[in-house]
Protein backbone atom coordinates (compact mmCIF):
# COMPACT_ATOMS: atom_id res chain seq x y z
CA UNK A 1 0.00 0.00 0.00
CA UNK A 2 1.71 3.43 -0.69
CA UNK A 3 0.38 5.93 1.65
CA UNK A 4 2.35 8.70 -0.13
CA UNK A 5 3.99 10.30 -3.35
CA UNK A 6 5.61 12.90 -4.90
CA UNK A 7 3.44 14.84 -7.70
CA UNK A 8 4.05 17.71 -10.52
CA UNK A 9 7.83 17.43 -10.12
CA UNK A 10 8.91 20.31 -12.17
CA UNK A 11 12.85 21.21 -13.21
CA UNK A 12 14.39 23.72 -15.01
CA UNK A 13 16.01 23.84 -18.77
CA UNK A 14 19.49 22.86 -16.68
CA UNK A 15 17.80 19.58 -15.25
CA UNK A 16 17.89 21.38 -11.24
CA UNK A 17 14.85 20.20 -9.38
CA UNK A 18 11.71 23.18 -9.29
CA UNK A 19 9.12 22.01 -7.35
CA UNK A 20 7.28 19.30 -6.30
CA UNK A 21 4.10 18.45 -4.42
CA UNK A 22 3.93 15.73 -1.60
CA UNK A 23 1.00 14.01 -1.67
CA UNK A 24 -1.21 11.77 1.28
CA UNK A 25 -3.63 8.64 0.65
CA UNK A 26 -6.73 9.80 2.42
CA UNK A 27 -9.84 7.45 1.98
CA UNK A 28 -8.88 6.61 -1.44
CA UNK A 29 -7.85 10.20 -2.69
CA UNK A 30 -4.69 11.72 -3.15
CA UNK A 31 -4.45 15.06 -0.47
CA UNK A 32 -2.13 17.70 -1.10
CA UNK A 33 0.22 17.81 1.98
CA UNK A 34 3.25 20.07 1.38
CA UNK A 35 5.01 22.01 -1.74
CA UNK A 36 8.83 22.14 -1.95
CA UNK A 37 10.65 24.95 -3.98
CA UNK A 38 13.85 25.32 -4.69
CA UNK A 39 15.77 28.56 -6.12
CA UNK A 40 19.55 28.26 -7.94
CA UNK A 41 22.49 31.02 -8.22
CA UNK A 42 24.12 30.98 -12.18
CA UNK A 43 26.21 28.34 -10.95
CA UNK A 44 23.12 25.80 -10.32
CA UNK A 45 23.62 25.95 -6.73
CA UNK A 46 20.45 25.59 -3.93
CA UNK A 47 19.81 29.06 -2.92
CA UNK A 48 16.62 28.60 -1.57
CA UNK A 49 14.23 25.90 -0.04
CA UNK A 50 10.80 26.86 0.78
CA UNK A 51 8.22 24.29 2.24
CA UNK A 52 4.66 25.33 1.85
CA UNK A 53 1.92 23.19 3.35
CA UNK A 54 -1.64 22.55 2.14
CA UNK A 55 -3.94 24.53 4.31
CA UNK A 56 -7.66 25.35 4.01
CA UNK A 57 -7.43 24.44 0.00
CA UNK A 58 -4.30 26.43 -0.04
CA UNK A 59 -0.98 26.65 0.06
CA UNK A 60 0.25 28.75 3.19
CA UNK A 61 4.19 29.08 3.97
CA UNK A 62 5.82 27.15 6.71
CA UNK A 63 9.80 27.05 6.61
CA UNK A 64 12.39 28.66 4.72
CA UNK A 65 16.19 27.64 3.97
CA UNK A 66 18.73 29.27 2.72
CA UNK A 67 21.82 28.31 2.00
CA UNK A 68 25.22 30.47 0.41
CA UNK A 69 28.51 29.30 -0.50
CA UNK A 70 32.03 30.58 -0.83
CA UNK A 71 34.12 31.51 -3.80
CA UNK A 72 35.05 27.45 -3.48
CA UNK A 73 31.66 26.33 -4.13
CA UNK A 74 31.77 25.16 -0.60
CA UNK A 75 28.30 25.65 1.44
CA UNK A 76 28.97 28.21 4.35
CA UNK A 77 25.60 28.54 6.12
CA UNK A 78 21.96 27.39 6.07
CA UNK A 79 19.80 29.30 7.42
CA UNK A 80 16.50 28.13 8.72
CA UNK A 81 13.24 30.48 9.19
CA UNK A 82 9.89 29.60 10.24
CA UNK A 83 6.36 31.62 8.61
CA UNK A 84 4.93 33.36 11.37
CA UNK A 85 1.87 34.19 9.41
CA UNK A 86 3.09 37.75 8.14
CA UNK A 87 7.05 37.27 8.28
CA UNK A 88 9.81 34.87 8.19
CA UNK A 89 11.38 34.57 11.66
CA UNK A 90 14.70 33.09 12.36
CA UNK A 91 14.51 29.12 13.70
CA UNK A 92 18.10 27.97 13.07
CA UNK A 93 21.32 27.59 11.02
CA UNK A 94 23.98 25.70 10.45
CA UNK A 95 28.02 27.50 9.75
CA UNK A 96 30.76 25.33 8.02
CA UNK A 97 34.00 26.09 7.60
CA UNK A 98 37.12 24.84 5.95
CA UNK A 99 40.69 24.82 5.30
CA UNK A 100 43.08 25.78 2.77
CA UNK A 101 42.41 22.03 1.04
CA UNK A 102 38.43 22.99 1.24
CA UNK A 103 38.11 19.98 3.79
CA UNK A 104 35.45 21.11 6.02
CA UNK A 105 36.70 21.28 9.61
CA UNK A 106 33.90 22.51 11.96
CA UNK A 107 29.93 22.34 11.60
CA UNK A 108 28.67 24.74 14.25
CA UNK A 109 25.25 24.46 14.84
CA UNK A 110 22.72 27.35 16.39
CA UNK A 111 19.53 28.07 17.62
CA UNK A 112 17.56 31.95 17.24
CA UNK A 113 16.73 32.78 20.83
CA UNK A 114 15.61 36.63 22.25
CA UNK A 115 17.20 38.03 18.91
CA UNK A 116 20.41 36.46 18.89
CA UNK A 117 22.42 33.57 17.08
CA UNK A 118 23.36 30.95 21.00
CA UNK A 119 25.59 27.73 20.44
CA UNK A 120 24.23 24.62 20.23
CA UNK A 121 26.60 22.75 19.49
CA UNK A 122 29.48 22.09 16.66
CA UNK A 123 31.69 19.16 15.05
CA UNK A 124 35.10 19.69 14.64
CA UNK A 125 37.07 17.55 11.82
CA UNK A 126 40.23 18.12 11.23
CA UNK A 127 42.98 17.00 8.15
CA UNK A 128 46.29 15.98 8.15
CA UNK A 129 48.66 17.61 5.19
CA UNK A 130 47.55 13.93 3.09
CA UNK A 131 43.78 15.65 3.89
CA UNK A 132 43.08 12.55 6.13
CA UNK A 133 40.64 12.95 8.36
CA UNK A 134 42.54 12.88 11.78
CA UNK A 135 39.07 12.96 14.14
CA UNK A 136 35.36 13.40 14.51
CA UNK A 137 34.39 15.48 17.80
CA UNK A 138 31.20 16.11 19.01
CA UNK A 139 31.20 19.17 21.22
CA UNK A 140 28.03 20.95 22.75
CA UNK A 141 27.69 24.54 24.30
CA UNK A 142 27.22 24.16 27.74
CA UNK A 143 27.09 28.15 29.73
CA UNK A 144 29.95 29.54 28.24
CA UNK A 145 31.95 26.89 26.90
CA UNK A 146 31.96 23.77 24.74
CA UNK A 147 31.91 20.55 26.57
CA UNK A 148 33.17 17.29 24.88
CA UNK A 149 30.61 14.54 23.96
CA UNK A 150 32.56 11.95 22.31
CA UNK A 151 35.08 11.37 19.40
CA UNK A 152 36.49 9.05 17.20
CA UNK A 153 39.96 9.11 16.06
CA UNK A 154 41.26 7.85 12.89
CA UNK A 155 45.48 6.83 11.93
CA UNK A 156 46.72 6.13 8.62
CA UNK A 157 49.80 4.32 7.17
CA UNK A 158 52.19 5.88 4.82
CA UNK A 159 49.59 4.86 1.81
CA UNK A 160 47.12 6.94 3.64
CA UNK A 161 44.77 3.94 4.36
CA UNK A 162 43.20 4.47 7.48
CA UNK A 163 44.50 1.56 9.95
CA UNK A 164 42.54 2.64 12.91
CA UNK A 165 39.32 4.26 13.85
CA UNK A 166 38.72 5.13 17.49
CA UNK A 167 35.64 5.77 19.36
CA UNK A 168 35.53 7.11 22.56
CA UNK A 169 32.87 8.91 25.28
CA UNK A 170 33.95 11.94 27.22
CA UNK A 171 33.03 10.87 31.33
CA UNK A 172 34.14 12.80 34.23
CA UNK A 173 36.49 14.80 32.62
CA UNK A 174 38.35 12.59 30.46
CA UNK A 175 38.13 10.17 27.64
CA UNK A 176 36.86 6.76 28.19
CA UNK A 177 37.26 3.86 25.42
CA UNK A 178 33.89 2.42 23.38
CA UNK A 179 34.86 0.35 20.36
CA UNK A 180 37.95 0.51 17.67
CA UNK A 181 38.29 -1.09 14.49
CA UNK A 182 41.59 -1.86 13.30
CA UNK A 183 42.11 -2.66 9.57
CA UNK A 184 45.41 -3.78 7.96
CA UNK A 185 45.97 -3.63 3.54
CA UNK A 186 48.31 -5.25 1.35
CA UNK A 187 50.99 -4.36 -1.48
CA UNK A 188 48.24 -2.76 -3.76
CA UNK A 189 45.93 -1.23 -0.75
CA UNK A 190 43.52 -3.77 -0.56
CA UNK A 191 41.86 -4.21 2.77
CA UNK A 192 42.85 -7.79 4.00
CA UNK A 193 41.60 -7.93 7.84
CA UNK A 194 39.49 -5.68 10.12
CA UNK A 195 39.59 -6.57 13.90
CA UNK A 196 36.57 -4.86 15.72
CA UNK A 197 36.69 -4.54 19.35
CA UNK A 198 35.14 -2.94 22.78
CA UNK A 199 36.60 -1.78 25.43
CA UNK A 200 35.68 -3.68 28.75
CA UNK A 201 36.91 -2.21 31.98
CA UNK A 202 40.72 -2.20 31.55
CA UNK A 203 41.12 -3.78 28.40
CA UNK A 204 40.13 -4.48 24.91
CA UNK A 205 37.65 -7.53 23.71
CA UNK A 206 37.53 -8.67 20.26
CA UNK A 207 33.84 -8.56 19.04
CA UNK A 208 35.20 -9.70 15.46
CA UNK A 209 37.64 -10.70 13.27
CA UNK A 210 37.08 -10.33 9.11
CA UNK A 211 39.73 -11.44 6.16
CA UNK A 212 39.26 -10.03 2.38
CA UNK A 213 40.10 -12.06 -0.55
CA UNK A 214 40.98 -10.72 -3.58
CA UNK A 215 41.96 -11.78 -7.29
CA UNK A 216 44.82 -10.73 -9.56
CA UNK A 217 42.52 -7.69 -10.73
CA UNK A 218 41.88 -6.75 -7.16
CA UNK A 219 37.94 -7.50 -7.07
CA UNK A 220 37.09 -8.79 -3.39
CA UNK A 221 36.21 -12.10 -4.36
CA UNK A 222 35.22 -13.40 -0.36
CA UNK A 223 34.71 -12.02 2.94
CA UNK A 224 34.75 -13.84 6.07
CA UNK A 225 33.92 -13.11 9.63
CA UNK A 226 34.80 -15.60 12.76
CA UNK A 227 32.68 -13.53 15.79
CA UNK A 228 35.14 -13.42 18.60
CA UNK A 229 37.98 -15.19 17.04
CA UNK A 230 41.44 -12.93 16.21
CA UNK A 231 44.06 -12.83 13.71
CA UNK A 232 45.93 -14.61 15.89
CA UNK A 233 43.30 -17.31 17.06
Amino acid sequence: MIYDRENNVVYDSKHNLQSYIMQDREGGNWVNDAHYIYTYDANNRTTTRLIQQWTAGAWVNYELYTYTYDANNNQTNSLGQDWTGTDWVNYDQVKYFYDSSNNRTNLLYQKWNSGAWKNSYQVVTPYDANNNQMSYLYQTWQGDAWVNSFQNVYTYDVNNNQVSALDQSWQNNSWVNIDMLTSTFDATNNRITELDQSWQGSAWVNAFYGTFTYDANNNLTHYLTNPGITAAG
